[in-house]
């Protein structure tokens, strides 16, 4: 068998595999970044809740729950924790996209 005969064979075994494989990494990488910006999203919203009574009340800039109600003091930790999930997601889909490079 020649050298590029070979070549060929290995190209038409293996070409649907590599294929494959680089579809999958993208595909996860577009799912990671989907999931980002939920994440992102869904911390946003609970931020919004949970400040909501602080505007209301006159308080524009307050940093941490003392002020806060108990349930709005929960949503406020949640929606850091969903952002700081959102952030690491996001850290993950470019390490996945540029790692595959």
């Amino acid at each position: 068998m020649r050298r590029h005969e070979l070549t060929v064979n290995l190209l038409l075994a293996f070409g649907p595999f590599a294929v494959g494989l680089a579809a999958l990494v993208l595909l996860t990488t577009m799912l990671t970044i989907l999931l980002s910006l939920a994440c992102f999203v869904t911390g946003l919203v609970l931020l919004v809740y949970a400040k909501y009574n602080l505007f209301q009340r006159g308080i524009w800039v307050s940093f941490g729950t003392a002020q806060m109600h108990v349930t709005a003091s929960k949503a406020y930790l949640q929606a850091y924790g969903f952002i700081v999930i959102g952030v690491a997601t996001t850290l993950i889909a470019q390490l996945t996209f540029y790692g595959a490079r």
